[in-house]
């Protein structure tokens, strides 16, 4: 059974050899360095990597956000005409207010 596996992988291996020539020739040779460059822009696990640098690099970039200053700002429109209604809404309502 082995000898024959064997068999059957010399064959494919000399069938590959000798199409080998044929479709070099109708190309352009590369360099060891294209071949490198080639060789890191389609490997998965050199993108995956790369991917996941990013999402390191954009969850520091979101942890420094909270030391900046932060400016919240609201608006209401409240009709009304009652004098005492009125002055309520003029003074500050310090509840909502945040310190930090």
């Amino acid at each position: 059974m082995k000898r024959l596996i064997s068999l059957g992988a010399m064959l494919l291996l000399a069938a590959g050899a000798q199409t080998q020539p044929a479709a070099r020739e109708s190309t352009q040779s590369l360099t060891l360095q294209e071949a490198v460059r080639i060789a890191f822009q389609k490997n998965p696990t050199i993108q995956a990597a790369d991917a996941y640098a990013q999402a390191a690099q954009q969850g520091i970039t979101a942890a420094k956000a909270f030391r900046y200053p932060r400016l919240d700002f609201s608006e209401g429109f409240t009709p009304g005409n009652n004098p005492v209604y009125v002055f309520g809404t003029l003074l500050p309502n310090h509840s909502e207010e945040r310190i930090i």
